[in-house]
C-alpha cells in the first residue's frame, strides 16, 4: 500500500513531537487506506469510535462528508452512540472506519453487523485492531498483565491476529481487499524519551515501512490494518434516523 499525498507533510519543521507522533499513526492507519479507496469517498464516511474527532478532520481533507460516533463524542461532527446499535438508516455510508475501537467492544460480531447494515453495497470498511502477535502483546501476556489488565486500562480489551480479524470479517459478510501488519515503533519510545528528535522519528517511520517486508519482524507490528469491501445488498431499511 502506497503512502497518501497527505502524508508528505509528515515531519514538517513546524510540528512538535506530539503532533509528529500522532501524524505517524494517522498516516499508517487512516491516510494510506483512504488514499487506496479514494474513488469511494464520494459518499458519506462514518467513523465508529471517533474519539477527539481528529480523524473526521482528516477525512474532510479528502473532500468527503463525514460523521463520527463515540460513547463520549467530541467536536461538532460527532454524535453520541454505541457501535452495537448505530443510529443510522441502512445503506447510509460509502465508507465506515473503525480504528483501534473493535478491540474494546465485547460484542464484536454485533458491532460488525451494524457496520455492515449501514454500509452501501460495494462500500468499504477501514479497520485497525491491536495485533495479538506484536511484541507488546507478547510481553504483556508473559507478565500476566494482558489477562490481569494491570497495564491495560480498559474494561474490555481483545487483540486479534491478522488471520483472526480476516476470518471474523469474512464470517460477517465482508470481502478482504487488503490486510497487513503496521506500526513497529512502540509508543513507549515517545513516552520514555521525550527528547527524541523529529529527525529520529522520521527515520523510525521509514524503518517501519522496511520492517513490514521482513519474515520474522513483519508479523510483530502493533496494529493489524484491514480494508474490506461489502458485496451484495443490505438488509431492508430499519427506519432509524440518519
Amino acid at each position: 500500500m502506497t503512502g497518501s499525498a497527505d502524508s508528505q507533510k509528515l515531519g514538517s519543521s513546524d510540528q512538535d513531537i506530539d503532533s509528529l507522533w500522532k501524524s505517524y499513526h494517522n498516516d499508517i492507519l487512516l491516510l494510506q487506506p483512504l488514499a487506496h479507496i479514494r474513488h469511494s469517498l464520494a459518499g458519506r464516511v462514518l467513523d465508529v469510535g471517533s474519539g477527539d474527532g481528529e480523524s473526521l478532520w482528516l477525512v474532510n481533507r479528502f473532500g468527503a462528508p463525514s460523521v463520527g460516533l463515540d460513547i463520549k463524542p467530541s467536536g461538532k461532527f460527532s454524535i453520541r452512540g454505541t457501535a452495537i446499535e448505530l443510529p443510522f438508516k441502512d445503506g447510509s455510508f460509502g465508507v465506515v472506519m473503525c480504528l483501534r475501537t473493535l478491540q474494546h467492544i465485547r460484542e464484536d460480531r454485533a458491532a460488525l453487523r451494524e457496520m455492515r447494515r449501514v454500509m452501501k453495497p460495494g462500500g468499504y470498511l477501514v479497520m485497525a485492531v491491536a495485533n495479538k502477535r506484536s511484541f507488546t502483546m507478547i510481553s504483556l501476556k508473559s507478565k500476566g498483565e494482558w489477562r490481569g489488565r494491570e497495564r491495560i486500562p480498559y474494561e474490555w480489551f481483545k487483540p486479534y491476529t491478522e488471520k483472526e480479524i480476516e476470518n471474523l470479517l469474512r464470517s460477517e459478510g465482508f470481502d478482504i481487499v487488503e490486510s497487513d501488519v503496521v506500526g513497529f515503533a512502540p509508543e513507549i519510545l515517545h513516552r520514555r524519551y521525550s527528547s527524541l528528535s523529529k529527525f529520529t522519528l522520521r527515520v523510525i517511520m521509514e524503518v517501519d515501512k522496511a520492517l513490514r517486508a521482513m519474515p520474522v519482524l513483519g508479523p510483530r507490528g502493533i496494529h493489524v490494518r484491514v480494508i474490506a469491501r461489502l458485496e451484495g445488498t443490505t438488509s431492508s431499511d430499519s427506519g432509524r434516523e440518519p
